[in-house]
């Protein structure tokens, strides 16, 4: 008698980062991002993709974290492989194998550890929600999304433009 297996093989990618493989909306939905705020508000923030960031024993990589410049360190002159400072704002960009679900729950680990903002973006319905602390969540559509503190501005529709 055959059995069928209801476990797929984890990557070494999605086993060193704790998330899918990303795809190709991903990336053009990353690279739109992190070009929109650049440009908007380079002087006083980065923004870091795909950095690994260690909260008091939580351990993540979201796909682009914000940072006051004035972070010490990033003028370190060595480098550092988890990064124990707590970002302004975690964003996660959704993979195809990948859960609105877990997407969330990421979310809520970091404002749970300090973040103030939590942005998820869900490629496939195009659609970007901020989520804040005591699971205050806005989801957009379209029009302009603003991190009030840094004063970082994002249109949705170009965030998925091609």
């Amino acid at each position: 008698m055959e059995t069928l297996s209801n476990t797929e093989e984890i990557s070494d990618y999605e086993r060193e980062r704790g998330k899918p493989l990303p795809g190709v909306l991903h990336a053009f939905a990353q690279s739109n991002l992190i070009h929109q705020l650049s440009r908007c508000n380079g002087e006083k923030y980065e923004f870091l993709p795909e950095l690994n960031i260690e909260l008091d024993g939580y351990k993540a990589v979201p796909d682009i974290s914000i940072f006051d410049k004035n972070e010490a360190f990033l003028k370190s002159k060595i480098d550092i492989e988890w990064v124990t400072a707590v970002p302004l704002v975690t964003i996660e960009i959704s993979a195809p194998k990948q859960t609105i679900h877990s997407l969330l729950q990421r979310a809520e680990e970091y404002l749970k550890h300090g973040v103030q903002e939590a942005w998820v973006i869900i490629v496939e319905i195009q659609t970007l929600t901020v989520c804040k602390p005591l699971r205050n969540r806005r989801t957009f559509t379209s029009g302009v999304v603003l991190h009030e503190q840094s004063g970082a501005t994002v249109s949705v529709e170009e965030l998925f433009s091609e």
